[in-house]
């Protein structure tokens, strides 16, 4: 299925996608390149297999520290370059990094919940306290997530001439740290659960959405792709932290047939709901108004003139 959309949207974007005037100048910096990756990777690595290998193996351990190692050369090596693949001043605006750090941990709560919810679905009704679903249950259970996700994902920009994006973002965040907040306190039944999910992807697709235009409003527009691929990646980076966190404080602890106890999941929720609640503090209280530097070379592009695009 993966392929067979990728290359749907591979035949649209030939289509349909017209090309943009604004064009980044300079060369591909290959040493930055290469540093990057190499952290991204020795980062990633640890994350999602550290659970298997033991968080303190010195494998991961290894990796982690090669990861550390490796990003301050990163960084030394774009800020000392005069062709940088990643502007750091750039990200240091504080239009960008409230939002990218918003984006890390929106992405942190949002798999950290959802990634497990379809296992807490499916747990044996013989625990006492689980609901007994098969996977075909649990399934259907995460619809009104992806329906609440893709709808707000949709009507973000709509939505934007009358709530600005930054205030989407806070919102977004805050309504997913409320709705796995909810499921923490109330999910004996299932339609409980399939309620906070439609919550919880309500908040995903506002917050997910206004972090991509927000950044789109507030750099140069040759900058544009490097500043959202930014964010992109520290969503991804956010995915991996919190499903390796939910699943340390999940099976942390087990009982004597190997399953998790209910106040495990409760305590990795409560770490969701408030790194999304985090998320949400963080640009409220930080992040000022977009520069809204895109556009066409030599003008600016305000609010409304970018939503009327998007629509």
């Amino acid at each position: 299925m993966p392929l067979v959309l990728s290359v749907v949207g591979i035949l649209l974007t030939v289509a349909w996608v017209p090309r943009s005037r604004a064009v980044a100048q300079g060369r591909l910096n290959v040493v930055s390149a290469v540093l990057l990756s190499g952290w991204l990777v020795a980062l990633l690595i640890p994350l999602t297999s550290g659970a298997r290998w033991g968080w303190t193996s010195p494998l991961v351990l290894t990796l982690l520290g090669l990861a550390a190692v490796l990003f301050v050369a990163w960084v030394m090596a774009e800020l000392r370059s005069k062709e940088p693949l990643v502007d750091i001043r750039m990200l240091l605006d504080r239009a960008i990094w409230p939002t990218n750090a918003a984006a890390f941990l929106v992405g942190a709560a949002a798999f950290g919940f959802w990634g497990y919810l379809p296992q807490f679905l499916e747990t044996a009704s013989a625990t006492g306290w689980g609901l007994g679903l098969d996977a075909r249950g649990a399934g259907l259970v995460l619809v009104p997530l992806l329906i609440g996700m893709s709808a707000m994902g949709f009507a973000t920009g709509a939505i934007a001439r009358v709530l600005p994006l930054r205030m989407q973002l806070a919102l977004g965040s805050a309504v997913m740290g409320i709705a796995v907040a909810g499921a923490v306190a109330f999910h004996s039944q299932v339609w409980q659960l399939a309620l906070a999910g439609a919550l919880f992807g309500i908040g995903i697709g506002a917050s997910y959405a206004a972090a991509a235009s927000i950044i789109v409003q507030s750099v140069p527009s040759d900058r544009v792709g490097v500043a959202t691929g930014v964010n992109a990646n520290l969503r991804t980076i956010g995915s991996a932290f919190g499903s390796a966190l939910t699943s340390a404080l999940v099976f942390g602890t087990t009982d004597a047939s190997g399953s998790p106890f209910e106040g495990n999941y409760d305590a990795a929720w409560l770490t969701m709901a408030a790194l999304a609640l985090t998320a949400a503090a963080i640009v409220v209280t930080t992040t000022r108004r977009p520069r809204s530097e895109v556009g066409m070379p030599g003008r600016r592009i305000d609010e409304r003139e970018l939503v009327a695009l998007n629509a």
